[in-house]
């Protein structure tokens, strides 16, 4: 359950985190507090030792176990996130099969036939800007992974870089001739 003593509401926030969440739904909104409790319930040593393990960026957590990766202390590029992806998805580390299962699932994204791909958003103020992430897969019709990427972008503020990512990275892999061109709006 969402307490809002314990995590107070910040301006970007969307409505949507304002409550209680579960696994799933705090996975599809990026509901920070979650992750924030999650990691204060996980603790710094073995947080620290699973980055290790992952060879997570830089690695480096001296943050604050709850905001370490939010513009803090952990560093990270795309081409090390996409290797992260690879490691994981390929069944290199130490995490049991239904649990990479489960993540490739939260990412998951209803589309149109044909269409397979997941992702993750992220984002954080990195000094008078903010940073924002999209990182994810795509598979081909038989649910075998094609692709794996990473994009960040930054912009003056939350709204500027949280609306245009993941058309942005759809557009690409379509040019890329990794997904079928978007239709619609918002597409």
């Amino acid at each position: 359950e969402w307490d809002p003593v314990r995590a107070p509401r910040e301006a970007f926030w969307s409505d949507a985190w304002s409550q209680g969440q579960d696994l799933e739904s705090a996975f599809r909104r990026s509901a920070v507090w979650y992750y924030q409790e999650l990691a204060r319930r996980v603790g710094g040593e073995r947080m620290q030792r699973e980055l290790d393990e992952l060879d997570y960026g830089n690695r480096d957590i001296s943050g604050g176990i709850d905001r370490f990766w939010l513009g803090s202390s952990l560093a990270l590029s795309a081409d090390e996130q996409v290797a992260v992806l690879r490691r994981i998805f390929g069944g290199e580390t130490h995490f049991a099969s239904e649990h990479v299962a489960l993540l490739r699932q939260l990412m998951a994204r209803r589309e149109p036939e044909g269409v397979h791909w997941g992702h993750k958003t992220g984002a954080c103020p990195a000094g008078d800007a903010w940073v924002g992430w999209l990182v994810g897969w795509v598979a081909d019709d038989d649910g075998r992974l094609i692709a794996l990427f990473a994009m960040n972008l930054e912009g003056p503020d939350h709204a500027a870089i949280a609306a245009p990512r993941i058309p942005l990275a759809r557009r690409v892999l379509a040019e890329k001739g990794l997904l079928a061109p978007a239709e619609g709006p918002g597409r």
